[in-house]
């Protein structure tokens, strides 16, 4: 009879933990290399803002490893200067990447950290002072 109580307690035990469990509470495993493959636009930099040109900034990371890097600067619409670089890039864990541009010496380690279910990120570079960032929208 006791061995009969002891195993009813346990079973009961085991049941009332299980269902204190919350599957909400679980998040989802995110490949980040799936997440970050895509053209993406500058939106904004805080905290000093953007001119009019850099709206078409863009950052387009493809499956291979290649980047493509495109700029613009000016504040007059339709007076725009561009330049482009190419490159790689490679995820490095805990949602970082380390970016090589070609004709730039030294690699660049920036944090990608998503946000609006993974539809734009906030691109923090490796020694910004805080509060400085860029946002990307996916196009």
């Amino acid at each position: 009879m006791k061995n009969s109580i002891k195993k009813l307690l346990l079973l009961l035990l085991v049941s009332f933990c299980f269902s204190c469990s919350n599957d909400e509470d679980i998040a989802p495993a995110v490949n980040f290399e799936e997440k970050i493959i895509g053209t993406w636009q500058l939106m904004g930099r805080e905290p000093n803002g953007i001119e009019v040109c850099e709206l078409d900034n863009i950052i387009r990371f493809s499956e291979n490893g290649e980047l493509f890097v495109k700029v613009f600067i000016g504040d007059t619409p339709g007076n725009c200067q561009s330049a482009s670089r190419s490159g790689t890039w490679s995820y490095q864990g805990n949602n970082f990447i380390e970016v090589d541009l070609t004709g730039v010496e030294e690699n660049a380690l920036v944090n990608i950290l998503f946000f609006d279910n993974y539809t734009a990120f906030k691109l923090i570079q490796e020694n910004a002072e805080e509060g400085h960032y860029e946002t990307y929208i996916k196009q």
